[in-house]
């Protein structure tokens, strides 16, 4: 599975809606061998990178980026 749509799921407070889009935050940290911490600390530089506020706003970003 590409990384990108790993990144999607895991919303430390999303609960259900991280499980709706893929995958749970540990579950992701699992597949990718990394800690919590490096996962949020992604998903934080994708944000502030490309302007993204929010949960919802990533998942429609890589699904128009070809990524979800």
């Amino acid at each position: 599975m590409d990384p990108g749509v790993l990144l999607l799921g895991a919303g430390s407070r999303g609960g259900d809606r991280a499980r709706d889009v893929g995958l749970t935050g540990k579950e992701i940290c699992d597949r990718m061998h990394v800690c919590p911490g490096t996962l949020s600390r992604w998903r934080t530089r994708i944000f502030e990178r490309y302007g993204i506020r929010g949960q919802v706003a990533l998942v429609l970003w890589a699904r128009e980026n070809g990524l979800g």
